[in-house]
């Protein structure tokens, strides 16, 4: 049998057997059988800025942010870089992929 199973979880999994006749492992014996086992965490998801300062420029910046992803991902994903921003400065928020 498979369940959907939760990222980064705990559970004990027990084995327990039935013979063709409907003869059914004692209960006692099939707590014997435990194993905990604990589910694997999220995608592996790495960003790289490829400069560590970005200054503003009147034509684009290409390649400034690498992601390596260890899965393709199953939705949207969605970046942003944040940024501090000085008295009187104009910023525009525009990533492309």
């Amino acid at each position: 049998m498979t369940q959907s199973l939760k990222a980064l979880t705990d559970y004990d999994m027990y084995c327990t057997t039935a013979s063709s006749e409907g003869a059914l492992l004692l209960i006692s014996s099939a707590l014997q059988t435990k194993h905990s086992v604990t589910t694997p965490c999220c995608n592996l998801v790495e960003a790289t800025l490829m400069q560590p300062v970005f200054l503003s420029k009147d034509t684009q910046t290409l390649d400034v942010l690498t992601l390596l992803l260890d899965n393709p991902p199953r939705a949207d994903l969605v970046t942003a870089l944040p940024w501090h921003s000085l008295p009187n400065m104009r910023i525009y928020a525009y990533m492309l992929p």
